[in-house]
């Protein structure tokens, strides 16, 4: 069993979940993060990470925080063993797992704890959260997650500059991600995302499902299977609209139904000037159906796709609805676009 556990997402935040005014706090060891978890008067703290710190206890609040959060690239470990720990807002608990025969326990539900809050230059390591994150911003953040689930489950009017995420998930959930799993009404712009996920639907290299978003200059060159809506950057766009513009997917994708390039299932959605290029693959251990695309598995009645481009091969053998660009196609609009991948089956 492993001794030593990075820090995850929520307990960082739950170390600082009070109030706390005045300049920035420079945190350099364990002791100055259990003076900083003992004030109770604050709802603004501003902490700066001066080192890598080992914490060997938890330390937490319930109250929210809404404050800034520079890690200046360094990160928190926790030394020893923390089994189902429970605090005492059971009923808002959120489960944290991470690492072999070993268990966060049970955290405060994120939806209050991370809420406004700003994370700067801080690096996540093996840090799932299993909560609602609304109205964050993350700047230069790194994500690096081994396990099931996503790194972020659920980020709602957030925002992202720059971050990166690289990860290796093998988990039959839905909605999963390479950077996060659902996203509503947030926006990404210049963030990245490499690795290998296999999930069940709604999968995504980037984003799972994504509802009103916006996506500028992002890429992922995470490989993808599922069983249905699985696309090289996202699994399913779909309830708001939202513009993906001059973003890239050059991972490998396969799946049983809805596979594409770059979207696997686009109720809605703008897509203008992005790319795929990894191959699309019909995968028979997730059963027969179909709509398999170069750039987009399944464009739907309010999609739109323009000047985007597909290199992606794609191989559907037996298969019904496959070809350069799109699988299949139920309204919206494609223009200006071009695929010169091989195809392989369907209606190519």
């Amino acid at each position: 069993m492993r001794k030593f556990m990075a820090w995850n997402m929520t307990c960082l935040i739950s170390l600082i979940a009070a109030s706390w005014c005045g300049a920035a706090e420079l945190i350099m060891n364990e002791a100055d993060w259990i003076r900083v978890a003992t004030n109770k008067n604050a709802s603004t703290a501003t902490l700066s990470l001066g080192a890598d710190i080992t914490l060997t206890c938890l330390y937490s609040f319930l109250n929210d925080f809404a404050g800034t959060i520079n890690g200046n690239g360094h990160k928190i470990t926790l030394a020893g063993e923390f089994l189902d720990k429970s605090l005492a807002d059971a009923h808002t608990q959120a489960l944290i797992e991470a690492g072999e025969g070993f268990h966060w326990g049970y955290a405060n539900h994120l939806l209050g704890e991370m809420c406004r809050a700003m994370l700067v230059d801080v690096v996540f390591f093996n840090a799932r959260v299993s909560g609602s994150l609304t109205g964050c911003t993350f700047k230069n953040c790194k994500f690096l997650y081994d396990g099931q689930g996503c790194c972020l489950d659920v980020a709602i009017d957030c925002t992202f500059e720059g971050c990166f995420a690289n990860v290796n998930i093998d988990t039959d959930e839905s909605r999963i991600g390479g950077l996060v799993g659902w996203a509503r009404n947030c926006s990404f712009v210049s963030c990245s995302s490499a690795g290998n996920i296999k999930g069940f639907s709604d999968v995504g290299g980037f984003v799972g499902e994504s509802e009103g978003s916006n996506y500028y200059q992002c890429q992922s060159t995470v490989e993808v299977s599922g069983r249905q809506n699985v696309g090289g950057f996202v699994g399913l766009s779909c309830d708001e609209y939202g513009v993906y513009s001059k973003c890239r997917a050059d991972g490998c994708v396969s799946g049983g139904s809805c596979v594409g390039g770059f979207a696997g299932y686009a109720n809605v959605g703008n897509f203008c000037q992005c790319v795929s290029s990894g191959d699309v693959k019909f995968d028979p251990a997730y059963g027969t159906s179909g709509n398999f695309g170069g750039f987009i598995g399944h464009n739907g009645s309010d999609a739109s796709c323009s000047c985007c481009e597909s290199t992606s091969s794609v191989s559907a053998s037996g298969q019904q609805n496959a070809g350069g660009f799109a699988g299949s196609i139920s309204g919206g609009n494609i223009s200006k676009c071009q695929s010169s991948g091989v195809v392989l089956g369907g209606n190519a």
